[in-house]
């Protein structure tokens, strides 16, 4: 790996402008706080961890990496410094792992980081963690993959965890949504006769 890459970062909280009380990606100081940085130090890795380390192919803007990008998710954890390279979906090649990661070097991965450290996906390189990555299916593209990293993740966790048996009748709120749209196909999948 070479020394230094070329990332995303944000050197403060995106707040809104004066005059406007909403925290959306029009009413805030977005481009006061984003910039493209040339020399910023490779993530380091640990072992031991299931870590890995992937040359970043592409990385997906949600929801959840506007609100890192503004501050607004108490619950989300912030950057413990600025500056920070936002994101946590990211789809590339493995450049390092642990051995016991499952996941080999060369490998075409997609991530979503859901605990820390925050994948720190807008850059050329990013650490995630083996346990919320995947290889990518042949016939998907790196943008394909990482489009339904965060979503998809959640959506099947849901599925998983609610435990659908053939037969199950299931309600779900906000189908439109990026989970939901993926939640209404898994859950058809595991058997649910009314969704």
């Amino acid at each position: 790996l070479k020394a230094t890459m070329k990332a995303v970062q944000i050197s403060a909280f995106a707040r809104p402008k004066p005059g406007r009380d909403k925290w959306t990606s029009a009413a805030c100081n977005i481009r006061d706080v984003l910039t493209v940085e040339e020399n910023v130090a490779l993530p380091t890795f640990k072992t031991g961890k299931k870590m890995m380390i992937l040359r970043a192919l592409t990385s997906a803007v949600d929801p959840g990496s506007w609100r890192m990008v503004n501050g607004s998710l108490d619950y989300m954890r912030h950057p413990k410094s600025f500056p920070y390279i936002p994101g946590h979906d990211v789809c590339g090649y493995v450049e390092k792992c642990d051995p016991d990661s499952g996941f080999k070097v060369g490998d075409l991965v997609v991530s979503t980081s859901t605990k820390e450290p925050l994948s720190l996906a807008m850059a050329e390189y990013a650490e995630v963690q083996a346990n919320s990555s995947a290889l990518v299916p042949d016939g998907v593209s790196p943008e394909e993959a990482v489009a339904l990293a965060s979503a998809g993740h959640h959506a099947l966790g849901n599925v998983k965890a609610a435990n659908i048996k053939e037969g199950d009748r299931v309600l779900v709120l906000g189908g439109g949504g990026g989970i939901g749209m993926l939640l209404l196909q898994l859950i058809k999948r595991a058997g649910a006769s009314f969704i």
